[in-house]
């Protein structure tokens, strides 16, 4: 059987390019859907894989005119940290799926869709919201293009990793523990909070990959370690790790309006495809903390 072909979106991003980079190494040549304003540095994926850029989502269409993916790994996402307007959060969590499902709609044949969404409720950022709002779309579209459109959703908890955006919430703690900074402000940190380490989540897009065939036209995955530590606990954690003596300024933030006290995944979904997560919280901490001081 011949290899799938697979677009992946996003690939300039901290999942994207770990995807990306692993189905390289696993002698697959996916094809990356990239802005022209998205810088990308992978030079061994880029040697192995064609690029197709665009200006707007307005150009997908014709930017993937013809072309048939069996499957599509979307990664794409804006978060709304640097000041992007609500209409630009709209135009890449939902406007930019919807496009590739109408191009996927016009060639006529099958393709599977594994989106990445989140696991908060819609009303914590409009973040949330837009890729809520997408997944319901693609629950709706999965039914409407049976033949040609199978949506599996991943709610994807707290993932984190050396070299992730400097703009997350784990990224923060962990350089200002690294770096001994001298105060760091937090919320109280007694939400609790499911930490799942980069190559686990990058086993599970695998995972969901082989077996896409045999997946139903329209699945939601919870994907986390299936544990909810305090982010206080998680904190003191990287502290201790990192042997940090950076002042740790619990309740020196308000929490968000809306902010779940508790967010953990159900993954006995994935533990029935075969996937299971293979390091421990504690264990993934000192790796990335270990990897970002030899950056």
């Amino acid at each position: 059987m011949s290899n799938p072909q697979i677009l992946v979106t996003g690939a300039s991003g901290f999942l994207g390019n770990a995807i990306t980079t692993t189905l390289v190494e696993s002698g697959l040549a996916p094809t990356l859907l990239l802005r022209n304003t998205s810088v990308f540095k992978n030079k061994d994926v880029s040697n192995a894989a064609e690029i197709l850029r665009f200006d707007h989502t307005g150009q997908l269409s014709s930017v993937i005119a013809n072309r048939h993916f069996d499957l599509v790994i979307h990664t794409a996402g804006t978060y709304g940290r640097k000041g992007e307007t609500w209409a630009a959060l709209v135009d890449s969590n939902v406007k930019l799926g919807l496009e590739l499902i109408n191009a996927i709609k016009q060639t006529g044949k099958k393709t599977t869709f594994i989106n990445t969404s989140t696991a908060l409720n819609s009303m914590v950022s409009a973040y949330a919201l837009t890729k809520n709002q997408f997944s319901t779309w693609g629950e709706l579209l999965a039914a409407e293009l049976p033949n040609q459109l199978r949506f599996i959703d991943v709610k994807l908890q707290h993932m984190f990793g050396p070299g992730d955006d400097a703009s997350k919430f784990t990224s923060r703690v962990i350089s200002a523990c690294i770096n001994n900074e001298h105060k760091l402000p937090l919320t109280h940190g007694q939400q609790r909070r499911d930490f799942i380490y980069i190559d686990d989540v990058v086993s599970a897009y695998l995972k969901l990959i082989n077996a896409h065939n045999q997946l139903p036209n329209f699945e939601s995955y919870d994907l986390g370690l299936g544990e909810a530590p305090t982010v206080r606990e998680f904190v003191e954690l990287v502290r201790r790790e990192a042997r940090s003596a950076t002042e740790l300024e619990f309740g020196a933030v308000i929490l968000r309006p809306q902010e779940p006290l508790i967010c953990v995944a159900n993954i006995q979904k994935l533990n029935a495809l075969g996937w299971t997560p293979k390091l421990s919280l504690e264990d993934a901490v000192k790796l990335t903390i270990q990897k970002e001081k030899s950056i």
